[in-house]
């Protein structure tokens, strides 16, 4: 049986940090999860979470197998899409 769980975005930073690297199903669940829950986020957490991935083989090491950096590029692109859309939001609104 599948449930849905409530968590913040505080929490969802927090398993998309430890995602961040592994060679596990973890970096799958929690970008889907971040996915499914990008209304949750403030635009500087989403600014962040983009400015991370991309600069995390430089100073941590490797984001991964090929499969796992996939993931995470792709994330980059969904924020950047949000990320656009927040802004052409608040350029309309003013």
């Amino acid at each position: 049986m599948k449930r849905n769980v409530e968590v913040t975005s505080t929490v969802l930073f927090y398993a998309f940090r430890y995602a961040l690297g592994r060679r596990t199903g973890a970096p799958s669940t929690i970008a889907s999860a971040m996915e499914k829950n990008l209304d949750e986020f403030a635009e500087w957490e989403l600014k962040q979470i983009v400015k991370e991935i991309l600069e995390y083989e430089d100073y941590s090491g490797s984001l991964g197998d090929d499969c796992d950096k996939e993931v995470w590029y792709d994330l980059v692109e969904v924020l950047n899409d949000k990320l656009e859309e927040i802004s052409k939001m608040s350029k309309s609104n003013v």
